[in-house]
């Protein structure tokens, strides 16, 4: 079976004292407290908030690696030294609880031109080919299958 006897005793002595639902399931247990502080997560939802230009870099939306890069370098100067070794998963996990995604942009419009909603307008009153319109009267009237007779 592959368990040890120590162990068998253990899910028994469990299974006599709280059940056997609670015997069978492992119990949810952390090695040490969480180190992150909320307020070293607001920081980091706080700063996923705002644009990288703002703060030096040339992209205009963030990655969760420059964003974890970031984090690293500066939430120290900060106040929140618990940042000081985040990684990737670690940013992740933190806008994910908050359901943000800076990183997941579907689509991104930055309105530079001033007159775009006047010339989409005249865009679409354009028509998509550039045939002449042909009267169906001179058709009817070459073609050899629809002439009259």
């Amino acid at each position: 079976m592959g368990i040890t006897r120590p162990i068998l005793y253990k899910y028994i002595d469990r299974g006599l004292g709280a059940g056997l639902d609670v015997a069978l399931s492992d119990k949810y247990h952390r090695p040490k407290a969480p180190v992150i502080t909320m307020e070293a997560k607001s920081w980091v939802i706080n700063l996923a908030c705002t644009k990288p230009k703002d703060h030096g870099y040339a992209a205009e939306m963030w990655t969760l690696s420059s964003l974890a890069k970031h984090t690293r370098r500066d939430a120290p100067k900060a106040g929140h030294v618990s940042l000081s070794q985040a990684a990737k998963a670690t940013i992740q996990r933190i806008l994910k609880s908050q359901s943000i995604t800076p990183h997941k942009m579907k689509y991104y419009l930055e309105r530079r031109d001033k007159a775009f909603d006047q010339n989409r307008l005249i865009s679409q009153r354009k028509p998509w080919h550039s045939w002449p319109p042909v009267p169906i009267d001179s058709f009817m009237s070459t073609h050899p299958s629809t002439a009259p007779g």
